[in-house]
């Protein structure tokens, strides 16, 4: 088993444990059942948006036989700037995503898949090694994934007895998916609708006298990530859980995403109607669908009782070589079983070429004019990697009237970079390229230097190494014992200089929580103008 593809690996040291902060990730026959009704979700009102070298190994060809569909003639083909390989670690391609092609997909290998981090890395490379069609783009926002879930554990939203931070997490959440059905790009992009995404779905777990908060937030964080997969044009996404819970899960949170399309000022299509719930809807040209994962030996290993990304992989690769029913047995079970449930009725096997596997805390960008290059590097072999951005539990996310010195003598203290001290004022508002907002100037505001702007984020390369501190290297400061209101510059950059290094920025038409490095350490610089080509531009 590879030594880096285990999560626990990538921490620095090998100390770490789950702590009584940690997001458990269950089987969903053993969440509370006191959540039950979808109709009764929060009503959130959306906050305004503040501001080593790896060696290369040869690949196996698996592109005999490939049906290549070119991007429409009339699209002018961007340039991919890519980052070479030896500038990469093989944990800095790690993000839980990928796109690859369908033949590269059916011929990952099975018996790798035994951890659940496993589904990444073998598409990555194998024994230790990167493939060198593994790629990774210079510009950040070129194609990365904000990853929610290691923000929300450090925040304790599950298990505080404040509210406060619960309420703010499920706000920006529907905020983004307000965002992307009021986009103004009302037209979905048709490059990749032969994309048939893959979520590996397993719910939160909150505390005992919390139960409602785990369906609460398993509900709104996989309606962000399902937005995101319209916006790029998906054509289907399947979301493959266990049992009848995690059903229920994916058909509140589906109902959810159906309401939030509906209420949009943009008009979008929704089959079947949103107040309905159910596990299969069509939103303009995407569907959504549940397919449950009723073969033990898909998910348990000897590592891992339950690995949910290996089940979603070998499901629908079964679904793709047509090895499941068209039809499931009589039984509560059958609509969600059978092959349709994976691949959906509109179009048979043939028609995906490309598969997008993901979690269901794991929001995507890209840039939609980069789409038809993206599935040109696809076809000549390339697959890709999004960064993985981590978000930071930053002083300015804090609720609207709780200031950092008030979170002081909360439940929260600790748990926040401060706001008010350099250089962790100063956050970068992240736009789109299509954006015609140009601030450059600086404002001073209470939240710090906030009114940077930038367009692009040049990748700097991997931090040096730091001390082990017995748990993840970003959440040090964090641990060490509580932030004081009278805390000095000095004693700020002290605790948290493995952050200090690190540009503080927010993406506006993300879920607009403050983000420094990737999960690994990966550094970007924002800037206005777009980032040197590298010499490994396709």
């Amino acid at each position: 088993m590879n030594a880096l593809s285990s999560e626990a690996a990538t921490k620095t040291g090998s100390g770490a444990s789950s702590g009584d902060g940690e997001t458990i990730r269950i089987r969903a026959s053993e969440t509370e059942t006191d959540a039950d009704d979808e109709n009764n979700l929060r009503k959130i009102t959306p906050p305004t948006l503040r501001p080593t070298n790896v060696p290369i190994i040869p690949e196996a060809d698996t592109s005999k036989g490939a049906v290549h569909n070119e991007p429409p003639s009339s699209s002018i083909l961007q340039p991919l700037n890519l980052i070479p390989n030896h500038q990469l670690r093989e944990h800095d391609y790690f993000s839980d995503s990928w796109i690859i092609t369908r033949e590269k997909f059916l011929n990952l290998e099975r018996r790798r898949l035994g951890i659940v981090e496993d589904a990444c890395f073998v598409a990555i490379g194998s024994g230790g090694s990167v493939y060198p069609s593994s790629k990774m783009f210079v510009d950040w926002t070129d194609f990365m994934v904000e990853h929610m879930s290691k923000w929300w554990n450090e925040l304790r939203i599950l298990q505080d007895s404040d509210s406060a931070m619960f309420d703010l997490a499920l706000s920006y959440f529907a905020a983004y998916i307000e965002k992307v059905f009021a986009s103004k790009n009302k037209v979905q992009p048709s490059t990749f609708h032969e994309t048939i995404a893959v979520v590996a779905f397993a719910p939160y777990r909150s505390g005992r006298h919390t139960a409602d908060r785990g369906h609460q937030l398993t509900v709104h964080s996989l309606a962000a990530t399902l937005a995101s997969l319209h916006q790029v044009g998906f054509g289907r996404v399947v979301i493959a859980g266990y049992g009848q819970e995690d059903q229920r899960h994916v058909a509140a949170s589906l109902k959810f995403l159906a309401a939030q399309a509906s209420s949009s000022s943009n008009h979008h299509d929704i089959v079947p109607d949103p107040t309905m719930s159910t596990t299969q809807i069509k939103i303009d040209n995407t569907e959504f669908g549940f397919a449950k994962v009723n073969q033990e030996d898909w998910i348990s290993t000897q590592w891992v009782k339950f690995n949910m990304p290996r089940g979603a992989v070998i499901g629908l690769q079964e679904a793709l070589m047509g090895k499941i029913p068209e039809k499931g047995q009589d039984g509560n079970d059958a609509a969600v079983t059978c092959s349709p449930a994976w691949l959906g009725t509109t179009h048979d096997a043939s028609y995906w070429k490309y598969v997008y596997l993901t979690e269901p805390d794991t929001i995507l960008h890209t840039k939609l004019e980069l789409l038809p290059a993206i599935r040109k590097g696809l076809d000549d072999g390339l697959s890709f990697f999004p960064h993985r951005l981590q978000p930071i539990p930053h002083g300015s996310d804090l609720p609207s009237g709780r200031n950092a010195d008030a979170a002081i003598s909360s439940d929260h203290s600790g748990r926040f970079v401060p706001n008010h001290i350099l250089p962790f004022s100063n956050v970068t508002i992240m736009l789109d390229p299509t954006d015609t907002v140009d601030d450059t100037t600086t404002k001073d505001t209470d939240e710090g230097s906030v009114g940077v702007t930038a367009y692009y984020c040049c990748d700097a390369g991997p931090s040096p190494e730091h001390e082990n501190c017995g748990t993840w290297w970003w959440t040090c400061g964090f641990h060490d014992g509580f932030v004081q209101a009278t805390m000095s510059q000095e004693e700020a950059l002290e605790k948290h200089k493995r952050l200090a290094m690190y540009p503080m920025m927010r993406l506006k038409q993300g879920t607009g929580v403050v983000f420094g490095p990737t999960e690994h350490g990966r550094k970007c610089v924002p800037s206005k103008d777009p980032c040197p080509q590298s010499n490994d531009n396709q």
